[in-house]
């Protein structure tokens, strides 16, 4: 595949990852609001409902303290002792209730009235009074008593008739004590209503007469009104409605409504329980909320059912915009990442050309073809190493020519044949070091198209930085405001970006080893490996690790480097020592000739020694990464450092026994690599 296409590869996973981020973001932010929203609405409903209900409750509190008032109580004793007395009650009664009855409403008998201006009917008028005085409005209709035979002691006002023991409500609270009518539509007040019934016993228990009173509900209706005018949405629509499904209020109408059909839809809610959802009226949606107070009903208490209406365009609101900033972020992400995948892509392909030209043109017999150096970076440094092989082949060239002409002199003389073949065979045998030298120039080539490929991936760190940092942002910034499926997906990204990061940390620390500067003078062995493992200790505070540390002879090298050899075996030690209650590491030092030999050793997870051979080469492990995680770069770096200290390193080991690491370095500098570079880059520890 060509490098425009790996670029190009490359930036599109890129740019989809950002994509992708972005629609789960939105897609669970969406989510997660909605539900918010929808829990918060059903509370708002709850506490709303509740409230209704508290307040019902407290005016029916009202007359169950006034059933216990004395003078109600002795009225009642008199009232069935004069009924008592009677040869013939039902007679009585049933006279009186047809003359009530065929009484015309515009006219009043004087029993009628008797029974109207009676001092009990004087007392419940004036606390009817006084309740519409504290409330603002008439929170009765109408109040009357009868006694235990059915028939009216006194009354507010005149009633449809004289005796109510005929009446399902008057049993029904004679039977249970009190009895509480559904709520009502009352054609003649205007307003909803609903009728109280309650038992009236003497101190001893015994049954004395019924109490009914017509509650207004209209303070209900205040609260809902309050509720609405509190909402922080426009749309907010608020309805009441009776258990039989009856419409009490609508909100939006501002008023009683006895037209169900402009009302949100009780049917679409029949027999449910407290719930939210999103519902499509038309065009429009609307988030829809319903509560019952069956759910919550008390003793004695009115049932209702409550429906609150959204717009779901104005309460979804905050989605819409969030959805929109993270399209335009997501945009401006994925132009820039192709922005700059073009501009490494041409700031690549021009020198790569020209390298191509060149090397077709010295391929053609041009050997003094030279390639023009624009630059200091990878290919610039390929591009020099191109011209000093190209010169060197002119070089060898016009050698090889002027060793041909003797030969044509050695061949006309026929006295100097025999020399003439000897040196012929000497300038074979130099053509073919020649040759050797050639192919020790392509190899040499060949590791700096090696160091241009790990440039290439140095290139790559700016967009994975970005990907990272993007990542850790909205792990930050909307962390709270995700799911755990969404922490999860995100927890992946950002997993796999830091692994991606450390295996391209790892590439160029190898690459850059081998341009290092080296810098030897003595090195305080005790010293550094007891820095390196405090370091790396620091790390894994949890971890119980014990570490001796013998006398450890001093070594001859560059610092740095044997400084990065110790940070990757005492982590591997750290590392595959992670399965043991109490990790041993264990180091010292022995002399043999002019080479002192370290070891580090460990009781972690080992390894089988027919594998030793692949212990230190480049993308070897013998663990697997759900063991133990690595990059397989780490021993290769430290075999790479041994190297050039003219030094060497092996290892043994026992599976489930430990590992033990040597590497030799020379006693003294003698034969050390002493090199300078200007332009000195930092070699990083790699995880095995």
């Amino acid at each position: 595949m060509k490098l425009k296409h790996n670029i190009s590869l490359s930036f599109a996973v890129i740019v989809c990852l950002v994509g992708l981020v972005g629609y789960i973001s939105i897609w669970t932010c969406q989510q997660m609001l909605q539900k918010s929203i929808g829990e918060n609405s059903l509370v708002f409903a709850a506490e709303l409902l509740r409230d209704i209900n508290t307040d019902t409750r407290f005016r029916i509190e009202y007359f169950e303290e006034f059933a216990e008032d004395v003078s109600l109580r002795q009225t009642l004793l008199e009232s069935n002792r004069t009924f008592a007395g009677m040869d013939d009650v039902e007679a009585y009664v049933t006279d009186q209730d047809h003359l009530w009855t065929t009484t015309p409403q515009s006219e009043m008998t004087a029993f009628m009235q008797g029974l109207i201006d009676a001092e009990l009917s004087h007392t419940l008028r004036a606390k009817l009074a006084f309740w519409e005085k504290t409330s603002g409005f008439p929170i009765i209709g109408e109040v009357f008593v009868t006694n235990k035979y059915g028939a009216n002691v006194c009354q507010t006002n005149r009633t449809s008739d004289y005796y109510q023991a005929d009446e399902s409500w008057w049993h029904k609270a004679k039977d249970a004590g009190v009895y509480l009518r559904d709520v009502a539509y009352d054609e003649s007040a205007h307003v909803y209503s609903t009728d109280i019934c309650l038992r009236i016993d003497g101190p001893d228990g015994d049954f004395l007469g019924v109490m009914k009173a017509a509650l207004n509900i209209e303070n209900a209706l205040n609260l809902i009104k309050k509720a609405g005018a509190d909402s922080p949405y426009q749309s907010t629509n608020i309805a009441l409605f009776t258990q039989a499904g009856n419409a009490i209020y609508d909100l939006k109408e501002s008023g009683h409504n006895d037209h169900p059909s402009e009302l949100p839809s009780r049917q679409d809610h029949a027999n449910d329980s407290a719930h939210f959802a999103i519902e499509k009226r038309g065009q429009i949606k609307k988030l829809v909320t319903f509560v019952s107070s069956k759910e919550h009903a008390t003793s004695h208490g009115v049932d209702f059912d409550l429906i609150v209406e959204y717009d779901a365009n104005e309460v979804f609101a905050p989605v819409s915009v969030l959805r929109t900033r993270i399209i335009i972020l997501s945009i401006i992400i994925a132009v820039a990442a192709m922005f700059n995948g073009l501009l490494v892509y041409m700031s690549i392909r021009r020198p790569i050309k020209r390298l191509s030209i060149a090397f077709a043109e010295v391929g053609q017999g041009r050997l003094n073809t030279q390639v023009k150096v624009s630059s200091g970076d990878e290919i610039g440094q390929l591009a020099k190493s191109f011209n000093r092989m190209t010169r060197d082949l002119t070089t060898k060239m016009t050698t090889i020519e002027e060793l041909n002409s003797a030969n044509q002199q050695l061949q006309a003389s026929e006295q100097c044949l025999l020399a003439a073949e000897t040196d012929i065979n000497q300038l074979n045998q130099e053509l073919k070091d020649a040759n050797q030298g050639l192919e020790e120039a392509v190899q040499e080539r060949t590791k700096e198209l090696e160091g241009f490929s790990y440039s290439v991936s140095h290139d790559l760190r700016a967009p994975l930085r970005a990907v990272d940092g993007f990542s850790r942002v909205l792990e930050k910034d909307y962390g709270d405001t995700l799911d755990k499926e969404g922490k999860r997906l995100l927890e992946i990204v950002r997993t796999n970006v830091q692994r991606m990061g450390t295996l391209i940390d790892d590439l160029l620390s190898f690459s850059r080893l081998g341009r290092k500067a080296m810098h030897p003078g003595y090195v305080h062995m005790n010293e550094l490996a007891r820095d390196v493992y405090a370091e790396l200790k620091s790390a894994v505070p949890e971890r119980q690790i014990n570490m001796d540390m013998h006398d450890v002879a001093p070594a001859w090298g560059d610092r740095n480097l044997i400084q990065q050899v110790f940070v990757n075996l005492i982590s591997n030690a750290i590392k595959f020592t992670g399965g043991r209650d109490i990790g041993e590491i264990e180091i010292w030092s022995e002399t043999k000739d002019d080479m002192n030999v370290y070891c580090v050793k460990d009781n972690g997870a080992g390894f089988e020694m027919e594998y030793a051979d692949k212990l230190f080469g480049v993308f070897q492990r013998l663990h697997s990464d759900e063991e133990f995680e690595g990059t397989g770069i780490g021993l290769a770096l430290v075999h790479r450092i041994i190297k050039r200290h003219e030094g060497s390193i092996w290892a043994e080991s026992e599976p489930d026994k430990g590992a033990t690491f040597y590497f030799a370095l020379p006693r003294s500098g003698k034969n050390t690599e002493n090199e300078s570079c200007k332009n000195e880059e930092p070699v990083e520890a790699a995880c095995c």
